[in-house]
């Protein structure tokens, strides 16, 4: 695979990746860029890096919007940026006209020598979330899934006789324990994204895949719904 020959910018929060953003030469009509939700933590921030792949970065700014491109809640150029050869990080702290429970687009924008590139996203500033919480969780299962104590998640499933034992293509709760744990796999890479339940801002964590499958080359992260 050949590498990335525009800058890729990482999304953290609560520690963890929750998206890595992809950039375009020209703008894009925002309303249709709906890809992962990002959670702001109780204090508005989010944290980015940027690996600029040797690209010549100038500056750094970004737009908050209603998701309907509408109304313009931030226009913010980002300076002071941490700098260890192509990788830029920053902890951003979001406006506070950003109201809990709503939704909102996140524009970054990278202004280069040649060209300007454009990096979209949504975020918002959950009213009450269990995200850190579900994290914590996928994090324990996968270490255990990864472990010799891979038995100790069968609290956590279902197995039922009607499931092929051997399909290895079609893993969820009902699946035996070797197959939630993948025992018989290797994989041990794996990306968390961020969705919004339709009706809530509670996430849930399904048992659809094992987190021992998960690993960023496949592009199957464990999904926060």
């Amino acid at each position: 695979m050949a590498e990335a020959t525009l800058p890729l910018v990482g999304v953290q929060t609560y520690d963890h990746t929750m998206g890595e953003l992809h950039g375009y030469r020209t703008q894009m009509d925002a309303c249709y860029m709906r890809d992962a939700l990002i959670p702001l933590d109780s204090k508005r921030k989010m944290d980015l890096t940027i690996n600029t792949y040797g690209y010549d970065v100038d500056s750094v700014s970004y737009e908050v919007r209603s998701l309907d491109t509408q109304r313009k809640i931030a226009d913010t150029k980002v300076s002071d940026w941490n700098k260890d050869g192509n990788t830029w990080t920053k902890s951003l702290q979001i406006e506070n006209l950003v109201d809990e429970g709503q939704e909102y687009l996140f524009i970054l924008k990278l202004h280069c020598k040649s060209d300007d590139l454009y990096y979209y996203t949504r975020i918002t500033l959950p009213e009450e979330t269990y995200a850190k919480k579900c994290l914590e969780f996928t994090d324990s299962f996968h270490n255990v899934s990864m472990s010799d104590q891979y038995e100790l998640l069968a609290s956590y499933i279902e197995p039922a006789d009607y499931t092929d034992k051997n399909d290895l293509g079609n893993v969820n709760i009902n699946s035996s324990i070797d197959r939630s744990a993948g025992v018989d796999l290797q994989a041990n890479r794996w990306a968390i994204r961020w969705y919004p339940l339709p009706t809530s801002t509670t996430p849930t964590l399904p048992l659809s895949i094992p987190t021992r499958w998960l690993r960023r080359l496949t592009a199957r992260p464990i999904i926060i719904r």
